[in-house]
């Protein structure tokens, strides 16, 4: 039977199945018992719970076959769970469900496949920037980042994410290590949650650093599309998979089945959508766990690649169960289609960035300046600190970090105030005096000195600012010397002088 036929079988029994009670989701698979794989190829029909044949009416006894395929019936609910397959030592398990605090919130420089990334959108929570993708024709070095689109979108409210114009930052929307002294790494450029995928495509701004991998993973190789005949039931345990998310980290699991049709809700219209192409995920075992519940999955996580163990990525993870069963799945979208929608609707033809081995660093082509290195940040907020004045300026981006950035992305005279001044250049020559103690700042920024650049731009900051923010811009200007023809430590020497 080709996959054709095969998947068409399955959405007529889906069309059949899904109208009974209980069920939630109908795909292709492999026969399993006691956690092991048969061989048999059959439609694998999940269920909240397993009920007696007592407890259904008539009509609602899913049969043992369908149009001459074995019909295999797995719970997800916390009565009977899917059985964890066994799993070969070096591979990792499952995660033990844990608290939120646990998640990996580190800054990853150069950016690298499962940091932590959030969305300047209003309410907006936290994902997983699964991977790396380039576009067919262009300079790869320029790089892409895959993730859910749900993971960008606001938990609550109307904000929602909107292509060209959606921030993206990395590990979450402050801090400053990027040129615009923020996290902000890139722009939403293309994506959609639909019942075809849930993926957003996010350029990485220009000067960015990048490398083609996956944290604990180590380089990506390719991709690879799941076949339900040479893949699924060929490997007695599952065919294995990893992924790598900031809430659970790097977690192990075998794919039970693909081509599910399973119920979803899309955040901006809060309606059900039904995708017909999910594959469902089982967690390796946790050594030495008994009775606590494991996943290879949670919150957070949403946009983690998927991985065989070929390096070659299947798929992106887009949501786990929300039941609470002693074994949590899975469900993720296949890369093949995620690849083909952005094709067919946005015309826009990604290609998975491969590498042969690790530390094969990108950095995003034009002119631009480079991202900021965090000991020359740590260092310049610790002699800052040492002085009254450096006090002034600490504070001032310190307490009205959020409204700073605002203005410099959302007030087209700021930003044009900010760039034309010349601030990103004198920012970026403060750190480098930080590394370089011969460096000193230039007589003339933009043709003019660098302090009445720096009057000109609070001048305009000061006419768009908060009550708050023109009181803390006042104490910091009124702070500065003369920062033409000074090393770092002779513009330290100054602020100390007061």
């Amino acid at each position: 039977m080709t996959d054709a036929r095969l998947i068409a079988q399955k959405d007529r029994a889906a069309a059949l199945f899904l109208e009974l009670p209980g069920v939630v989701g109908v795909g292709i698979g492999n026969r399993r018992r006691d956690g092991l794989g048969t061989g048999e190829l059959v439609l694998k029909v999940y269920v909240e719970r397993k009920r007696t044949p007592e407890e259904l009416t008539p009509g609602a006894l899913l049969p043992p076959a369908f149009e001459g395929l074995g019909v295999d019936v797995t719970s997800l609910g916390p009565d009977q769970n899917v059985a964890p397959p066994p799993v070969e030592r070096g591979v990792p398990g499952g995660s033990l469900i844990v608290p939120e605090t646990q998640t990996d919130g580190n800054p990853y420089d150069p950016l690298i496949g499962g940091g932590r990334i959030q969305s300047r959108v209003t309410g907006s929570g936290f994902g997983t920037g699964g991977s790396f993708w380039t576009l067919a024709g262009q300079d790869k070095n320029a790089g892409y980042l895959l993730t859910n689109w749900h993971a960008i979108e606001a938990l609550s409210g109307n904000d929602f994410a909107e292509k060209n114009k959606t921030r993206i930052g990395h590990p979450d929307i402050s801090g400053a290590r990027t040129p615009c002294c923020s996290e902000l790494i890139g722009t939403i450029i293309a994506g959609d949650d639909d019942v075809d995928r849930d993926a957003a495509l996010i350029r990485l701004d220009t000067g960015q650093d990048w490398l083609p991998e996956v944290v604990k993973i180590g380089a990506i190789k390719g991709t690879h599309d799941i076949d339900p005949v040479n893949d699924l039931i060929k490997l007695p345990h599952g065919y294995p998979v990893r992924k790598y998310g900031t809430r659970t980290k790097l977690t192990g699991g075998v794919i039970d089945s693909i081509q599910v049709v399973a119920a979803t809700v899309n955040k901006r219209t809060k309606k059900q959508v039904i995708r017909q192409n999910a594959m469902i995920i089982i967690p390796n075992p946790v050594a030495g766990n008994k009775d606590k519940p494991i996943c290879f999955s949670l919150e957070g996580d949403s946009g983690a690649a998927i991985v065989d163990a070929d390096n070659k990525i299947v798929g992106i993870e887009f949501a786990s169960s929300v039941q609470n069963p002693a074994v949590r799945i899975t469900r993720a979208l296949p890369i093949k289609d995620i690849i083909a929608v952005f094709n067919q609707i946005e015309h826009v033809s990604i290609e998975v960035a491969t590498a042969a081995k690790e530390g094969d660093k990108r950095t995003v082509p034009g002119h631009t300046l480079a991202p900021s290195r965090p000991g020359a940040l740590a260092r310049l907020d610790a002699d800052l600190a040492a002085s009254t004045a450096g006090r002034r300026l600490r504070d001032l981006w310190a307490g009205h970090r959020e409204e700073l950035l605002d203005l410099v992305e959302h007030r087209r005279r700021v930003t044009i105030a900010w760039h034309r001044g010349g601030g990103p250049a004198m920012l970026h020559t403060l750190l480098r005096m930080t590394a370089d103690p011969a460096y000193a700042m230039p007589d003339s920024i933009n043709g003019a000195p660098p302090l009445d650049r720096l009057h000109q731009i609070h001048a305009v900051f000061h006419a768009h600012a908060s009550p708050e923010l023109r009181r803390a811009l006042d104490r910091a200007v009124a702070a500065l010397p003369d920062p033409a023809g000074l090393t770092y430590r002779q513009l330290v020497s100054m602020l100390g002088e007061g």
